[in-house]
């Protein structure tokens, strides 16, 4: 997103139960930001968002 470049992660969680983790993104007008969600280091969702998709 406009504040992370991916190189890093931006948060982790702990989870020990079903869950809902809101994932904040910002995209700047005409771009696109992405996020991946990985558990025990496997990646399980992974997608890319356009502004036009918000």
């Amino acid at each position: 997103d406009k504040d992370n470049d991916g190189s890093t992660e931006k948060g982790s969680f702990e989870i020990t139960s079903d869950q809902r983790i809101d994932i904040p993104l910002r995209i700047e007008k005409g771009k696109t930001a992405s996020y991946i969600v990985k558990v025990d280091g496997k990646t399980v969702a992974e997608k890319e968002v356009s502004y036009d998709d918000i």
